[in-house]
């Protein structure tokens, strides 16, 4: 708990010298956040909601995870919880019932994952082929993941596939990328 607190009071500190706004309006807003809105401090500094230019109706409308679990436990059947946690069970789910969605080039899983054309992989060698056939640009995101993490844009560049931060990956190096 008090790491929590040392971490929160560093960070509003570093958002006031970032930002040029003061100390004491960031953990005001800090506070409403945390307290009103019931968003945990890694919420509030991964989405950057201390930023001055997001207004404060703006900030009324936004939704925790706390929030969000609590309005799902309230209004969805337990059964269907699956559906809304794990992006693969969603996406065949919505394309069942005929809901339009962005395409889906394949889900990596072990010991076997398939691709949008309901083809089967499961040795490495298998999955660095259907990697040396995806299209010029693509984005990796894990079926569990929360709020963006883990989220990877990655781009085909002379043989090898880049992501938005610049490294690059053989399709070997990216299918032990996808292992983890």
């Amino acid at each position: 708990k008090l790491d929590t607190v040392v971490y929160t009071l560093r960070s509003v500190r570093d958002a006031a010298g970032r930002f040029g706004v003061g100390y004491l309006w960031l953990l005001e807003r800090f506070w409403y956040l945390y307290v009103t809105g019931k968003f945990s401090p890694y919420e509030i500094f991964f989405n950057d909601l201390l930023h001055p230019e997001i207004s404060e109706s703006a900030i009324k409308c936004y939704v925790s995870k706390q929030t969000q679990i609590a309005l799902d436990e309230r209004y969805l059947l337990k059964t269907y919880m699956c559906l809304i946690s794990d992006k693969a069970v969603f996406y065949s789910y919505c394309k069942s019932v005929g809901i339009p969605i962005p395409g889906l080039l394949a889900v990596f899983d072990l010991p076997v994952g398939w691709t949008g054309a309901g083809e089967l992989l499961s040795s490495p060698e298998e999955w660095m082929s259907f990697i040396d056939s995806l299209p010029h640009d693509f984005i990796v995101k894990p079926a569990l993941g929360l709020m963006g993490g883990g989220v990877t844009a990655f781009r085909r560049a002379h043989g090898a596939y880049s992501d938005h931060t610049g490294r690059t990956l053989s399709a070997r190096e990216l299918y032990l990328f996808l292992c983890r």
